[in-house]
């Protein structure tokens, strides 16, 4: 069987039960001729919101994130599996990259140079958000007889809907939560999109071996548990993200006459002066679109791993966790 006609069969498969889930999740109203999906706006609104009930601790937090994630390991003190430092690297490993990547300059010819603010402005609020999640992961993460730590919005959405007494509620919420995490978490356009630059750069099209080799080197980090993805995650996300920011820094310097012209470009195409993508509607609604990509700040897949964190106080993870949005959006 061919990796086409596979590929089209898996596709028939799964697309009647995606497009039922996407049609619920995804239900978008039309605002000045651009689809804004609800769930989006819901995530901005909250951010937003938690941004300024926590009077803005985005940025008067931030400082004290970066000394939280720079303690030695013997200074962490509870229950846990892997540093802060390691939580943080773990979790930017599933951000870094095609999300950041590939959401800016979509995010450009949907909106207009001016989605590129907006982008930014939705992941600073981002940050609250995602300060929010992974504190409460901490806070209501289980920890197993052996030491393993488990958590997540689907224990945090339980406690939240039971208080309430909406239990049956919770229960089924969270669920829903984990069944779309496991579908979400198999990483199909990573895998592809590595495989599509592997041959193009060195002329070799073998997706089967190439896949099979990906997957074992995969296997050898997962099935090593959480303390090994935070291990490999640590030794790998700087050297990922130094190459990352030095790329962009090479190419702002090699076209740095363009760059007064372009920051210019984007704040006139932000505020509607410029009616590509849409003017300051389709700018603002593409922005936070890709946004929300990018840093999946309020998703909760991040959470997951910020709750093996080895610490007695959630609200240090929560200021670790803030600075993914920072880094991998703003």
């Amino acid at each position: 069987m061919s990796g086409a006609s596979l590929a089209d069969r898996i596709d028939q498969t799964l697309s009647p039960v995606s497009d039922v889930v996407s049609s619920i999740v995804f239900v978008s109203v039309d605002i000045a001729g651009v689809s804004m999906p609800l769930v989006v706006a819901w995530l901005m609104a909250g951010g937003v919101f938690m941004t300024i009930a926590f009077r803005f601790l985005n940025l008067t937090g931030f400082r004290h994130a970066w000394s939280v994630v720079a303690r030695r390991r013997d200074d962490h003190k509870g229950d846990g599996e892997i540093t802060h430092f390691e939580a943080l690297s773990a979790a930017l490993s599933g951000t870094v990259g095609l999300g950041n990547i590939a959401s800016v300059p979509v995010a450009i010819v949907l909106g207009g140079p001016g989605a590129i603010f907006w982008m930014v402005l939705a992941g600073f609020f981002g940050m609250t958000l995602k300060f929010a999640e992974c504190t409460m992961a901490v806070k209501y993460r289980r920890v197993q007889s052996d030491g393993r730590v488990i958590g997540g919005p689907m224990y945090y959405i339980e406690a939240a809907f039971e208080r309430i007494g909406a239990k049956a509620v919770g229960k089924g919420a969270a669920l829903f939560f984990a069944v779309m995490t496991v579908g979400a978490s198999i990483s199909l356009f990573q895998i592809n999109q590595s495989h599509a630059q592997f041959a193009n750069v060195t002329g070799l099209a073998a997706p089967v071996a190439y896949g099979v080799i990906m997957s074992s080197l995969v296997a050898l980090v997962v099935l090593g548990g959480v303390r090994r993805v935070g291990r490999v995650a640590s030794m790998l996300v700087p050297f990922m993200a130094v190459i990352y920011v030095a790329a962009g820094l090479f190419i702002i310097m090699a076209n740095i006459t363009a760059l007064p012209g372009a920051i210019a470009l984007i704040f006139e195409s932000a505020f509607g002066l410029d009616a590509a993508g849409g003017g300051i509607i389709g700018a603002l609604i593409n922005g936070m679109k890709r946004a929300t990509y990018s840093s999946e700040a309020g998703v909760g897949s991040a959470a997951i791993v910020h709750a093996s964190v080895k610490t007695d106080n959630p609200l240090t993870e929560g200021h670790v966790a803030l600075l993914e949005p920072f880094i991998d959006t703003v």
